[in-house]
């Protein structure tokens, strides 16, 4: 019987995917978050904006496509995140039940990688391990991130966004 041995990729290969890759080249095969994207480089940091990407927290008013800004990120030792602190963004309204703040930990996902070995030749790596926070920059909204926000909270430079 063939037992699969964990591996750590090399330095070459992880410098790589982090300077090389982008968010549309990771993503989660789990069921929870198929086909989420998993940025190589997640910076976090106090006041970074960011959206959830999972719907394992529905009852509390938290899902794919949440909005939020980072508080605080709890770390165990320079290379491990026990939590990561966030507000949603914009706040909830004074009546609202949800709750203002919320903590995440990081998860493991199992995913695919697209990996150019050449300009022309694009491979995908399957099955690779990716421990993260759930969730993505939000530094540069795009119209979809947009869909579903009311039309007060969605303006832009020039204006107001009308849905």
């Amino acid at each position: 019987m063939y037992i699969r041995q964990r591996r750590k990729v090399s330095a070459a290969f992880h410098d790589t995917v982090i300077t090389q890759l982008g968010d549309d080249d990771i993503k989660s095969t789990e069921f929870a978050a198929s086909g989420a994207k998993i940025e190589p480089a997640l910076r976090i940091y106090p006041g970074s904006h960011h959206m959830c990407k999972t719907n394992e927290d529905l009852d509390q008013g938290r899902g794919n496509g949440t909005l939020c800004k980072c508080l605080r990120v709890w770390t165990v030792s320079v290379d491990d995140v026990e939590w990561v602190e966030f507000e949603h963004y914009p706040a909830p309204a004074p009546a609202s039940t949800k709750a203002r703040t919320f903590k995440l930990k990081p998860q493991q996902f199992s995913a695919t990688i697209k990996f150019p070995l050449a300009e022309t030749i694009p491979t995908t790596l399957g099955n690779a391990k990716v421990k993260q926070v759930p969730v993505n920059s939000n530094i540069a909204t795009t119209g979809h991130k947009l869909q579903g926000m009311s039309k007060m909270s969605s303006s832009s430079t020039t204006g107001t966004i009308d849905a």
